[in-house]
């Protein structure tokens, strides 16, 4: 694993082939989900990146047992041995916004004082709707304008068996109750419109591997009867939220193949194949593997990103190629993320010589063809220094990243995979 601060992306041919790393989504998932279930589960194929050690390590305060084996020379096996859940006063969760909602929820089945804080950034996203969702249930729960630290005491017994939550601002609120749900019998409704949809896909298919069975009405409401998790195998797929920053480097330098995602899975951001094509990329998906090649000119496009968020950085930065505007759509949620990355995006498009502004819940791109390139802030936000270091693969004068080490909270490999496929930059 390469370790840069800081680097300097210079014009690069990208050609080669990669494996994408694991799904960060699903190895929360899935680690929280041992925890839950009583004996042993093993877990393929894990991501190990600094937000998943935050939930590796909160699992271990509440009673599992953890091991990381190599399997061999391609996969480690994460070990989770886990006999019931126990109490444990506190937890510092680094950045990893799904480790401490999906911890709100089990820590409230303790009627004892817990507390949940996390990094400068953590500490800035909003955790409201599911305060809300647990007082209802009888949690007291204290924070500062619903942020992080957060302190809570919860309840042995919850005070009903139905729970409202808004899932307009994350569906992570939605995901982290799935938790909870089977082992009171709960049902929960759903009073707004729900974005990021696909993540709580992802939470329920790793439920039922887990043998939680949970009704799901159409999103409106999702019920569950009283029921235990069950110790269980599983494999982590490859992330295509990660895999993005790969397939955009080939279309914007080359060609590259990727390895390790699948075609059947339901990760939303699965949707970056589409937003390639309608860039002009070429892109060819078999069952385990996509290949894609460009020339870095594109078509401008006009796309919702209300399901895939995490998308919307990388899509800036090919959008910055194109000739013309480009809409990206329906993502004021972006707001509310490690940084606000809406203003990350338009401030960084601009340092590199694009126009971009935000109106009506739509990024406006005025895309010229090129990228000049420029000096970018990650604003401690793993995605927006990884999308701008894609952008110097074509630049005019290359692109200086500020802290990539950000990179390492989803994807610790990042530098080094792409090397390996010709990305010319030097560490500063």
């Amino acid at each position: 694993m390469i370790s840069c601060r800081h680097i300097q992306v210079f014009p690069s041919n990208i050609e080669g082939t990669v494996t994408a790393p694991s799904s960060k989504s699903y190895t929360h998932r899935a680690i929280f989900s041992s925890l839950m279930a009583k004996g042993k589960s093993i877990i393929v194929n894990p991501l190990i990146s600094n937000d998943t050690k935050a939930t590796i390590t909160a699992v271990k305060k509440m009673g599992a047992k953890v091991s990381i084996n190599k399997q061999d020379a391609a996969n480690d096996i994460l070990l989770v041995y886990s006999e019931k859940v126990r109490h444990y006063p506190w937890f510092y969760c680094r950045g990893s916004g799904t480790t401490i909602r999906i911890l709100l929820s089990i820590t409230a089945m303790f009627s004892k004082p817990t507390l949940l804080y996390g990094n400068k950034s953590l500490n800035r996203r909003p955790m409201g709707p599911l305060i809300r969702a647990l007082e209802t249930l009888g949690a007291r729960i204290k924070s500062f304008n619903s942020m992080p630290p957060i302190t809570l005491i919860g309840f042995k017994k919850p005070s009903t068996k139905e729970v409202v939550v808004d899932g307009s601002l994350s569906s992570q609120f939605i995901t982290s109750l799935l938790f909870i749900a089977p082992i009171y019998g709960l049902k929960i409704n759903i009073e707004s419109d729900i974005v990021s949809k696909p993540y709580i896909d992802i939470t329920l298919r790793v439920l039922e591997m887990f043998g939680v069975k949970i009704v799901n009405n159409n999103y409106k409401s999702f019920i569950a009867e009283e029921q235990d998790f069950k110790a269980s195998t599983i494999r982590i797929p490859g992330d295509f939220s990660s895999a993005s920053f790969l397939l955009a480097a080939g279309s914007i330098g080359g060609k590259i193949k990727v390895k390790n995602l699948y075609s059947n899975d339901v990760q939303g951001d699965k949707k970056i194949l589409e937003i390639l094509r309608l860039f002009g990329a070429k892109t060819r998906i078999y069952d385990n593997e996509v290949i894609v090649e460009g020339d870095g000119f594109f078509e401008p496009i006009d796309l919702d990103f209300k399901d895939t968020p995490d998308l919307v950085p990388i899509s800036s930065v090919l959008a910055a190629y194109a000739r013309g505007k480009s809409f990206l759509r329906n993502i004021s949620h972006l707001k509310h993320k490690e940084s606000n990355r809406i203003a990350s995006i338009i401030s960084n498009l601009k340092r590199i010589g694009v126009e971009a502004r935000y109106k009506d819940k739509t990024l406006i791109i005025n895309g010229k063809g090129k990228v000049i390139g420029g000096v970018i802030d990650d604003y401690g936000d793993h995605r927006i220094a990884m999308s701008f270091a894609i952008a110097g693969i074509g630049s005019e004068k290359g692109v200086f990243v500020k802290n990539i080490l950000s990179a390492r909270d989803s994807y610790p490999t990042f530098l080094s995979d792409l090397k390996n496929v010709g990305l010319k930059f030097v560490c500063r």
